[in-house]
């Protein structure tokens, strides 16, 4: 992922962007330096920008999720550092961020395929028990429960001991 690189002067203006905050705000360069940092971060009040720019002007650093605005108007989480650092006597903030749009969106993706196959899972007619490699019971669907409600028993597990559970070879230990 490219990690965006700014600077920010002790005014909360932009300085200094490297060309992944361009792309990600969706503008120039001539156009993002000089912008206040109020008017890209898409927190939910000035206040909490401010408290954020002080804290990292006055505590030396500050670090967290937050959302940036492009100048479309579409809001993307980043993870964001900012560091305090002094130049010719003056504080300045350099920050790097990490666009979390891609990690939240597969996040998202994987959710719904999970959702997907529980669905066919605890949908299907049969009963079906997912024995882990260690020979647990790792999950059960629906039909299972329904069938067996008191859950694996001793007999299931005899079951489960002749039909699933891999054979230990003792030799092999």
């Amino acid at each position: 992922l490219p990690v965006l690189f700014f600077v920010v002067s002790d005014a909360g203006r932009l300085i200094h962007v490297n060309r992944a905050v361009c792309r990600l705000l969706g503008a120039d360069e001539a156009t993002v330096v000089g912008t206040r940092i109020h008017e890209v971060l898409a927190l939910e009040s000035t206040a909490e920008i401010d408290r954020r720019f002080h804290d990292a002007i006055q505590g030396g650093a500050t670090t967290g999720e937050v959302r940036v605005r492009a100048h479309d108007g579409r809001a993307h989480p980043l993870l964001l550092s900012l560091h305090r650092v002094e130049l010719h006597g003056r504080p300045l903030l350099v920050g790097t961020g990490v666009d979390l749009a891609p990690r939240i969106e597969a996040e998202r993706r994987a959710d719904a395929y999970e959702a997907l196959v529980r669905a066919a899972f605890d949908a299907s007619p049969d009963a079906i028990v997912v024995v882990s490699r260690d020979g647990r019971v790792a999950v059960t669907n629906e039909r299972f429960d329904r069938t067996f409600p008191s859950g694996p028993s001793a007999p299931t597990d005899a079951f489960l001991d002749r039909v699933a559970r891999p054979a230990v070879d003792p030799a092999a230990t």
